[in-house]
């Protein structure tokens, strides 16, 4: 979608090609961006790249044409916002403008849909610290993942709650999604855009109850259960989300200890 929420497939293919020309951590979002469109890369070098971290929270490449040099950014609305000054077609993006696009966004969010942003920038030529490029980008628009809980995994958190067993989720996303998400859910406690150390604090803390095993898979959240001493299997989150192979996986943890069972689910 463009910053007006119009569907633009130029903003899909902005996000395709960063997620086709990024090297570091692997992203299911990413995946599910080149399902749906594998770019051409013909006539296209990469020449720079700033990775993602969960930090910047975000991701940006340099591309190299024929025509021109530009960096293309992805990440969470904040921070794309953060690096970018103007709209399409020379309008500012104000105080107002920048409203509008959280709205916009907010509105997505509340209904359990993943968000990314996108933002552009034509450069003038040689680049030699491409984090100094992210700066006076044009927002482009939105790219938006929805993956609903698989059909039954309400009746079976329920079932928990009657047993005695409480339901967590950690998260690094967006609170809104993760909130909405959570409420599909019948889930009260949720605790979104944690960084991987507030992660590895939860975990161990999980873990303080008594015996915590997990089941689970890759990315920051699998970092926080290692590094808390944990070890991880990746089959049972299937169970829970029908797509997770191309949208992201949660990672459950259960946690027995004196007060009864604890399940927690990180992502």
């Amino acid at each position: 979608f463009d910053a007006d929420g119009q569907p633009d497939e130029t903003v899909l293919t902005l996000g395709a090609l960063n997620a086709a020309l990024e090297t570091g951590v692997e992203s299911p979002l990413d995946e599910a961006v080149l399902h749906r469109l594998r770019p051409d890369l013909s006539g296209l070098r990469k020449i720079a790249e700033v990775p993602f971290d969960a930090s910047r929270r975000r991701a940006s490449v340099v591309i190299e044409s024929a025509d021109d040099v530009r960096i293309v950014t992805k990440g969470a609305i904040d921070a794309v916002l953060e690096v970018c000054t103007r709209l399409g077609g020379g309008r500012p993006l104000d105080t107002a403008a920048r409203a509008a696009l959280h709205a916009r966004h907010d509105q997505w969010a509340g209904e359990g849909v993943r968000v990314l942003a996108i933002g552009v920038r034509t450069l003038p030529g040689t680049v030699s610290d491409p984090r100094a490029e992210e700066r006076d980008l044009r927002f482009a628009g939105f790219l938006t993942f929805l993956d609903p809980p698989k059909d039954g995994v309400a009746g079976a958190i329920a079932d928990l709650a009657r047993l005695g067993v409480s339901v967590k989720v950690i998260t690094g996303d967006n609170g809104r999604t993760a909130n909405a998400i959570a409420r599909q859910l019948g889930i009260d406690e949720v605790a979104a855009e944690v960084l991987p150390d507030g992660k590895v604090a939860a975990v161990k803390r999980l873990k303080a109850l008594g015996a915590l095993a997990y089941v689970g898979f890759f990315g920051l959240g699998a970092l926080a259960l290692k590094v808390a001493g944990l070890s991880y299997r990746s089959y049972l989150p299937a169970l829970v989300f029908p797509n997770a192979g191309n949208m992201g996986l949660p990672l459950a943890l259960f946690a027995f200890g004196d007060e009864g069972l604890a399940v927690g689910v990180v992502f």
